[in-house]
């Protein structure tokens, strides 16, 4: 029992690092753009409403503009050409981020962010707290994608690695020689014949005469 739960930890503790990696610098790019966003159009015309909407746009731009390059560079760096790495990188974050991210700009992060200053009285804090709010959501449903997509990922793997190894052993067993079983008969080597067996076969035969 001991063990079961410390292997559970330990899976849960590489997750969060898996986790982490991926997603706390985009975070901190979503973070800064997000508070430029606010304030530039809050400053410009004092509307909440306004500023949260820049705050929202600002953070999109910020988050998904550094995970899209981490992603367009890993599958550029498996020798994809433009095209096909543009096409990946387009369909992963797609299947990551695309159903949360429609609820998350539309409804529920322009709302949390629009009830945080509300809520705190204060336009920073507030839109500290209405983003916090919101990333519960988004994350929630967000890493469950990104585990599906990993899952799918390592399948394919195992199945491409199985096909390599059936492939693999295909050609070894037609190139390497078939082993007799006991007692089989050997079937002799012809050899060639020589200059001098070659003019023997091209000689007419003899006549025997007989004698009166």
């Amino acid at each position: 029992m001991a063990t079961e739960v410390i292997g559970l930890r330990r899976r849960w503790r590489q997750k969060l690092i898996v986790w982490a990696r991926r997603y706390v610098p985009a975070e901190i790019a979503g973070t800064v753009c997000a508070f430029i966003g606010t304030a530039v159009i809050y400053g410009l015309f004092t509307d909440r409403v306004l500023a949260a909407v820049a705050g929202t746009v600002g953070e999109i731009v910020g988050f998904y503009g550094l995970i899209a390059t981490v992603e367009w560079r890993r599958e550029r760096a498996r020798g994809y050409g433009l095209r096909r790495t543009t096409t990946s990188t387009a369909r992963l974050l797609l299947a990551e981020f695309g159903v949360i991210e429609v609820l998350d700009s539309t409804i529920l992060r322009p709302f949390f962010m629009y009830l945080g200053p509300g809520l705190t009285g204060g336009m920073g804090s507030g839109t500290l707290l209405g983003k916090l709010m919101a990333d519960v959501a988004f994350y929630g449903v967000a890493i469950v994608s990104y585990e599906l997509i990993r899952r799918r990922r390592k399948e394919r793997a195992g199945a491409e690695e199985d096909t390599v190894e059936l492939t693999r052993r295909v050609e070894d067993e037609i190139t390497q020689p078939i082993p007799l079983q006991p007692g089989a008969a050997r079937i002799p080597a012809q050899r060639k014949a020589g200059p001098r067996a070659k003019a023997r076969k091209g000689l007419p035969g003899r006549t025997v005469r007989s004698s009166a």
